[in-house]
Formats: structure tokens, sequence, C-alpha cells
């Protein structure tokens, strides 16, 4: 059976929090990649992305990576904001 690539996206991001709270951090974050890029594939995909840039910046500063955080800060505030917008009119 295949997944849909909205299914399969929610599938890695569940197993990336599974690592996460495990921990295995290096698997949490391979796996928090994989579907950050599938994510970049679908349009509409904003909150998984948001869960996963929160994830993805936790991993990193757990293993006390803190230079890796600041893209997916970047990104999700961004993103963040951009969400915000039809909420403001």
């Amino acid at each position: 059976i295949k997944l849909d690539s909205k299914d399969e996206i929610r599938h890695y991001i569940e197993i990336s929090f599974f690592h996460g709270i495990r921990p295995d951090f290096d698997k949490a974050i391979m796996y928090g990649e994989k579907a950050l890029k599938l994510c970049d594939l679908e349009e509409g995909m904003n909150e998984e992305k948001l869960r996963l840039y929160a994830n993805m910046i936790q991993y990193h500063a757990l293993q006390g990576l803190l230079d890796e955080c600041q893209p997916f800060i970047t990104r999700g505030e961004k993103l963040f904001a951009h969400s915000q917008f039809p909420l403001n009119n």
C-alpha cells in the first residue's frame, strides 16, 4: 500500500516526534527533514511545516546545536506571520 503524499508527510512527522521523545535526536532530525522536503512539494501544509520547524528547533537545541536553529526560526516566523494575515482583516 502506497500512502498519498500528505499521509506520507504526516507519517514522517510522527516518526520524527517518536524519536524526539525517545530520544534519538539524530533520527528525529532525519525524519523531520524528510517530512519538510515532502512538505515543500505540497500546497497548504502550513500547520505541518510550523510544527516541524518548532520540533526541529527543539531537537537541534537539545543537542546544543543552536546555530542550526536559526534557519528554522526564520522560516517559522515568515510562515507564522503569513498565516496570521487573514486574522488581521
